[in-house]
């Protein structure tokens, strides 16, 4: 399985990023913010098996940002059956990067061209094993954040590979389930946070299978 990212070396606050654009246009991808705790991811086919190869190369490079360019208008199903406003961006990195998401708006707005570069990515079948999120000492946790019109993705090596999975069988099982019921298809991904948000903070957080063309069929025989 193959890739290219367009790679920009940018230095801030006497700190040297890494930044990493995937060459895929994702121009039917909608990351939302439904309210201050509740994200989606929402893409078809295409795009959430794109977006399945940008975590499998986040997961690793830990020294990297995935940087998805997706902020736009949204549709006017999403806009109307579930209120959100407008698409984010969508920026996914390890813990170990130590992100401002503060320094990440002003990096954004000097991000330059940099080089194209081609990746062999890791194409083997993810063990999954959802039990080990369940302890409190687990470390492996996806901390998801709306600020600056952007959709932020802290994890690790081992969320961000699961994550990539949870794409591939939302983007195959989407249709089916779209034919039989009308329905979305989703992967529920507040597993991989800590206890502490999901408990106290009631976070929560989607991928989502929406294809524009499907719905706006529905829509119309409504």
């Amino acid at each position: 399985m193959k890739a290219k990212f367009r790679i920009i070396e940018k230095s801030y606050n006497s700190i040297e990023y890494s930044i990493a654009i995937p060459e895929y246009d994702f121009s039917k991808l909608y990351c939302c913010e439904l309210d201050n705790n509740t994200q989606i991811i929402f893409g078809n086919e295409t795009e959430l098996l794109e977006l399945n190869k940008c975590f499998r190369f986040i997961a690793d490079h830990p020294n990297v940002i995935l940087y998805v360019p997706s902020k736009k208008p949204v549709t006017g199903y999403l806009k109307e059956y579930w209120k959100v406003l407008r698409g984010y961006d969508l920026v996914a990195t390890h813990h170990s990067v130590q992100l401002s998401y503060k320094d990440w708006k002003q990096i954004r707005q000097r991000i330059g061209n940099g080089y194209l570069k081609e990746f062999i990515l890791n194409d083997q079948v993810v063990e999954r094993n959802y039990a080990k999120f369940l302890y409190k000492e687990n470390k492996d946790v996806l901390k998801p954040l709306a600020r600056y019109d952007t959709i932020f993705m802290i994890s690790s090596k081992t969320v961000f590979d699961n994550i990539s999975a949870d794409c591939i069988d939302v983007a195959n099982g989407g249709r089916e389930i779209f034919d039989r019921y009308k329905a979305h298809e989703h992967a529920h991904l507040v597993q991989y946070m800590s206890i502490k948000d999901r408990r106290n903070r009631h976070m929560s957080m989607y991928v989502d299978f929406y294809d524009e063309v499907l719905w706006s069929d529905v829509i119309k025989k409504r």
